[in-house]
């Protein structure tokens, strides 16, 4: 082969088009980013470009854009699959491996026949692969062409079989499907032996049956030196490790975009195979109208009226309905002007769509949430009931959704609850059609972080070294490498170590690339015709029933389809879930969306932070704001959501505002206009609103216009910021502002922008945590058995759950088959109970639960074992599900645990025989009556009614004796039995025992790990679970711990030299104490998706990942080292003015609790608050108690301790000893 040419350039004399391209999209295949593609093919000068992933259609939209944006003519094509025999057959061998074949769309009905292959063959032919077969591509041949493909390709296997003939048979039967000029016969060089056969196969074909020849080349990648990085994502494909020698791989570093000049010289031999890439390409042409606005058409509408006039009408009556008979002027104009743009924009049916399903929603029972998104700014949403949420009483912007100067489909995107989410979305279906309707694709990508982990990984890079480097990689949201190398430790690592720079570079290439597909969590697409005829679809992973479109949310908008997002939201499950249980316990049902928004405990609760289960506040860091902040009304909670982000608190928006709401700075106004905009928020910029007012009221801007610059600076696009900054002086200056004054502002503003909330969103989740807030301040009792069944599925947080249940005097039973719900549910009122849930037993079936359920509800309480088994009955009912009840508590109402395991068989034996009698007709044993004369007769499962005891007897109930010498079940039984059964330790606790001891050597509960603590060394303690002792490729051992306390559990890892060391104690059931550094990622830090909600919020508070513990200590808990261990924390307490009087009573409570914990005192003045450091004499050792004695002297939110903790040591050299880099101080309530 002629030499690589690792970097093309321009050679526009030498044309030549790729026709046989994959991207990104071609998942773990292919390495090539769309942009980049686009740009390197424009820089070469060649004219055209085809991409033809492999089965899918991925990527044609944005491919589509980039290349017309580019002056280049895109080709939509598709290496599809062929079956070896009918689509429909799928047994085996015989039609795993299916053939390849290149498919391109010359005109818009190829286009259209092209997205119809791709569909079906996903939802009619999906076997391994989505496979196409003969009839199809004879159905949709129309205006496509086709190549034979590469050495996959039907016709190439036939050749590398010696079957000559064959393949000529094949290659005359695609020319007939497809026209003797639109098929080719595809040769390839990428200096493989193989290839030498087919191609020469493919002349002789050409020879014999008239068919052109073409050359392309099977590009992956876009350089010759991409090869590894291509290379390392095929192992990620594969799960290989790059040094095995058996794994999947190219052949060669060859399956690059050469350029034209190669391409020609590769196939001088071959005539004009070369220039037919060209004349191919010149005659391919097909338009993707972008922009469009596709809304399904609306009905029913009265006679008489259109979408407009009866927007109107339905409007005007919400507007009486919302604000009395006589609304105000504010309301009447701001309808008018509302109702005018969406007429112009021609939106009035989009309008109707969301108000009939959102109406159709609550008919059903669904709970709708009060709004989301800039929607909620809008009063046509607020009097359609659409949302709920007055967007005049909190001054929303209606131009932050929709205005003129910006016309593109509206987005309101709508919560459900997440139980009945389902509802609307079959509504929808039925409505509108289910060919109509579906849900949406979209991508995850190889964020920086998890780009070193996999590159590292494949490369067999030692754990430990690949575990530092990436957490060098800085912890922001939308970090990229180029940016994190800005970092000085990393930049250096890079630089000095050949390693690192290996693994950086290759993670630099597959960086946000496409990585897996999934469905979206919320989008749904609604067209006005088949979807088929606009977009390619394919089964959902989730759901073959489920139908997926292969564009994402940003492709389906740029086609013009209708997209929502329908999102499923727990919370309002939970708040739904709370108010029955309200209703429950005490026979009245709360409105939910006409609570009072002044309630006092509720705003106690909050300024605690006293927000578990409160939802968007019950993070790390949104309780550092609430105590900053002890808010009073809604738009506190609304500014506590939109500064809880990572752009506000990397900026140092949090820091300023708090110092401005608590007095320490200054409220300053860089112009007198901006008072009236700021002054709620002392002068901070904090919501994208207020940036659009400020450039309306300074700069004369229309709020449409203000709008285009706050998405400007929002995306920071340097171009499009320019042009806003030049309009911005010019308007300002024109109002009499100096030019340099308009430019500072100018500069403030777009600081601020970049950390900008939506204002509309932020207030609309403001009302949710309100709502939250609310039920567990005033029913915490029924609140707090709603949270527990939304965290069901996750015994660590359940574990949280009912640790802040127990906190506030409630008491969580063990299941009970007598009292138990299927979930979480309300026992006794007065006593604080609530009963664990039946479903949320390990081993025991939703149906068996329900048996349970209905015949205790049919036939009262369950007398005994025996009695279970006779009423439940049946095959779900077996040994395993009752050893599961027996263990896990859930029968301690018929006996003792042990001996319920010991009469398991006897009870399965002696029911099943009753069973036979019974059917029989027969007497019992006892000569009682037959079963079916049994007070309460034979219920339709063919169990027995409970009756009276006589009744029992004559059944034989009674002959269930013990056996002889079964002890009672001990505790350390019954407690590993409901942690194996439950997930957690239920009844008590074998660290309680230990409780205090243990206290003493930590200064972090294991439930506290999170963010916040990253990077810095805590001293955890609890009992070992579970250890995993692995051996590296150096030879040493290593081990991975699972580690547990009363608040949560982690993972420890601990390296070979401390392994050494504390081997003895690594063990299960051993309780230690590690002392480590803290890793725990951030949202973002890892595997992305491509397109968010709309929000511009959840995307950026993600899951965290688990924290871990790398270990630098594993101690036995009676380790003499850690006897002269103190914590470095200190206590604070807030002393009110109006409680300057209990100084001497708080002096008691603190000798009390005597201890090496310094306090300091906060009063409060008329004018400052004073600091004041107590003697170490009154030292204090903090424990509940004493928070119990301060809080009632002082008041909430007034105690809290500062734990001081060191900054891990990061690494700077492979193999080298690290060192600290300082320390930080962790406030928190409690030690």
């Amino acid at each position: 082969m002629p030499a690589v040419d690792p970097a093309p350039s321009a050679e526009p004399s030498t044309p030549f088009v790729h026709l046989h391209t994959h991207t990104e999209y071609s998942l773990l295949d292919g390495a090539a980013r769309i942009g980049e593609l686009v740009e390197t093919v424009a820089r070469l000068g060649q004219p055209a470009l085809a991409i033809t992933d492999h089965g899918v259609l991925y990527g044609a939209v944005e491919f589509y854009a980039a290349a017309h944006e580019a002056g280049i003519n895109p080709i939509i094509g598709c290496e599809v699959y062929t079956a070896p025999r009918s689509r429909h057959d799928r047994e085996g061998r015989a039609d795993r491996d299916p053939n390849h074949l290149v498919l391109l769309a010359r005109n818009d009905a190829g286009y259209r026949n092209l997205v119809a292959l791709v569909s079906r063959a996903h939802l009619e032919g999906y076997y391994y692969k989505p496979r196409v077969d003969r009839q199809l591509l004879a159905e949709h041949a129309e205006g496509l062409v086709c190549l034979s493909a590469c050495l996959g390709g039907e016709v190439p296997q036939a050749i590398l079989r010696g079957d000559l003939d064959a393949a000529e048979r094949i290659a005359r039967e695609h020319a007939e499907i497809f026209g003797s000029d639109s098929y080719f016969l595809e040769l390839q060089d990428h200096g493989m032996a193989e290839e030498v056969e087919v191609r020469a196969g493919l002349v002789e074909i050409a020879r014999r049956a008239g068919l052109p020849l073409i050359c392309t080349n099977d590009s992956h990648y876009i350089r010759a030196d991409d090869a590894e990085a291509h290379d390392i994502l095929l192992c990620l494909q594969t799960q290989s490790r790059l040094e095995e020698e058996k794994r999947f791989k190219f052949a060669g570093p060859h399956f690059y975009l050469a350029g034209g000049e190669e391409m020609r010289s590769r196939f001088a031999a071959y005539g004009e195979a070369a220039a037919n890439t060209v004349a191919l390409a010149e005659r391919c042409h097909v338009e993707i109208p972008l922009g469009r606005s596709l809304l399904p058409h609306y009905s029913p509408i009265p006679e008489g009226l259109d979408a407009d006039t009866y927007l109107r009408e339905l409007c005007e009556q919400g507007l009486r309905e919302r604000y009395g008979d006589s609304p105000g002027q504010e309301a009447r104009e701001r309808l008018a002007m509302e109702l005018d743009v969406i007429r112009e924009t021609g939106f009035s049916a989009y309008f109707l769509i969301v108000w009939d399903l959102v109406r159709a929603a609550r008919c059903q029972e669904v709970k709708v949430g009060p709004g989301r998104g800039s929607a909620a700014g809008s009063l046509v949403a607020y009097v359609l009931r659409i949302t709920n949420l007055d967007p005049l009483r909190y001054g929303l912007i209606f131009e932050r959704f929709l205005n003129r100067e910006r016309v593109s489909m509206p987005d309101i995107d709508i919560d459900f609850d997440d139980r009945r989410r389902d509802r609307v979305l079959n509504y929808v279906q039925e409505k509108y059609g289910r060919d109509r309707v579906a849900q949406i694709i979209t991508f995850g990508t190889m964020a920086a972080r998890a780009a070193i982990r996999d590159v590292g990984r494949v490369l067999d890079v030692p754990l430990p070294d690949v575990d530092r480097l990436a957490k060098l990689v800085p912890p922001t949201v939308g970090i990229t490498l180029d940016r994190a190398l800005e970092s000085r430790e990393l930049r250096e690592v890079y630089e000095s170590e050949e390693w690192a720079r290996r693994v950086i570079d290759n993670a630099r290439r597959l960086e946000g690339i496409c990585r897996n597909a999934s469905t979206h969590a919320a989008g749904v697409v609604i067209a006005p015709e088949p979807l088929q005829n606009l977009v390619p679809l394919q089964s959902s992973a989730n759901d073959r029933d489920a139908t997926v479109t292969q564009f994402d949310m940003d492709g389906v908008q740029k086609i013009g389809l209708l997209k929502m997002d329908f999102l499923g939201l727990t919370n309002l499950t939970i708040i739904e879930e709370a108010v029955e249980n309200v209703e429950q316990t005490t026979g009245k049902r709360i409105d939910i969306d006409a609570i009072p928004l002044d309630d006092a405990p509720t705003y106690a609760l909050l300024g605690r932070a006293d927000t578990l289960g409160v939802f968007q506040l019950e993070g790390v860091g949104a309780k550092k704001i609430l105590i900053d902040m002890q808010p009073t009304c809604l738009e506190d909670l609304s500014v506590a959501n939109a500064l809880n982000r990572p752009g506000p608190i990397e900026g140092g928006v949090i820091d300023l505002y708090m110092k401005r709401k608590r007095g320490d700075e200054p409220v300053s106004y860089l112009l007198p206009e901006m008072e009236l905009i700021l002054a709620e928020t002392y002068g901070v910029i904090v919501y994208q609103d207020q940036v659009m007012k400020i450039a309306s009221a300074v700069a004369g801007f229309t709020l449409g216009e203000a709008d285009i610059l706050r998405a400007a600076m929002g995306k920071k696009d340097k171009a499009k910021m320019a042009q806003q900054r030049e309009k911005f002086v010019a308007g300002a200056t024109a109002n009499g502002v100096a030019a340099s004054v308009a430019g500072e502002l100018f500069d403030l503003i777009a600081y601020f922008a970049g950390y900008g909330f939506n204002a509309a969103h932020a207030i609309c989740y403001a009302l949710i945590g309100y709502q939250t807030a609310y039920l567990k301040a005033n029913h915490p009792l029924e609140y707090m058995a709603a949270l527990l069944n939304s965290k069901a599925g996750d015994f660590d947080r359940l574990k949280v759950g009912i640790l802040d249940a127990h906190a506030r005097g409630l008491v969580v039973r063990p299941p009970d088959i007598n009292r138990s719900q299927g979930g979480f549910a309300v026992g006794e009122v007065a006593a604080g109970e609530i009963l664990y849930g039946l479903h949320h037993i390990k081993n025991v079936g939703e149906k068996v639960v329900e048996a349970i359920l209905e015949g205790r509800a049919t036939g009262g309480p369950y007398r005994s074992l025996l009695d279970l088994c006779l009423r439940v009955g049946g095959r779900d009912l077996n040994r395993r599900v009752l050893e599961a009840l027996v263990r896990s508590g859930a029968c301690d109402c018929l006996g003792d645990r042990a001996v319920l395991l010991a009469l398991i068989d006897r009870a399965i034996d002696r029911a099943a025989q009753i069973r036979r009698e019974r059917e029989s007709g027969q007497t019992s044993l006892f000569g009682g009556p037959p079963a079916s004369e049994v007070a309460g007769g034979e219920d339709s499962a063919g169990s027995v009614a409970h009756g009276d005891a006589a009744t029992a007897a004559a059944l034989g109930y009674e002959d269930m004796e013990a056996p002889a010498g079964i002890a009672p079940a001990g505790d350390d039984d019954r407690l590993r039995w409901e942690r194996e059964l439950l997930g957690m330790y239920l009844s008590d606790h074998p660290l309680r025992r230990i409780a205090d001891q243990l206290h003493e050597r930590v200064d972090t509960n294991l439930g506290e790990l999170g963010p916040h603590l990253d990077g810095l060394v805590v001293q955890v303690g609890g009992c070992v679970r579970d250890v995993r002792a692995v051996v590296t490729r150096r030879g040493q051992r290593m081990a991975f711990l699972q580690i547990e306390d009363m608040t949560g559990a982690c993972e420890v890892v601990v390296f070979a030299r401390i392994f050494e060391e504390a081997a003895q104690v690594l063990h299960p059931d051993a309780v230690v104490v590690v002392r480590g550094r803290v890793e725990s990622a951030r949202p973002g830090g890892a595997l992305t998706t491509t397109n968010g909600n709309g929000s511009g919020d959840d995307e950026e508070r993600g899951e965290n990942e688990p924290a871990k513990i790398i270990a630098d200590a594993v101690l036995a808990l009676e380790d003499p080292r850690l006897l002269a261990w103190r914590r470095n924390q200190t206590l604070r307490l807030m002393v009110p003015s109006r409680r300057a009087s209990q100084l001497a009573a708080l002096r008691e409570a603190l000798e009390r609790h005597p201890g090496d914990v310094r306090v300091v005192l906060h009063v409060e003045g008329t004018e400052k608050i004073d600091e004041v450091m107590l003697s170490e004499q009154h030292a204090v050792t903090p424990a509940p108690g004493l928070e119990r004695a301060v809080t009632a002297l002082l008041g909430d939110g007034t105690y809290r301790i500062d734990t001081r903790r060191e900054r891990g040591p990061e690494p700077l050299r492979r193999g080298e000893p690290m060192r600290t880099a300082g320390a930080r101080r962790e406030s928190g309530r409690r030690p």
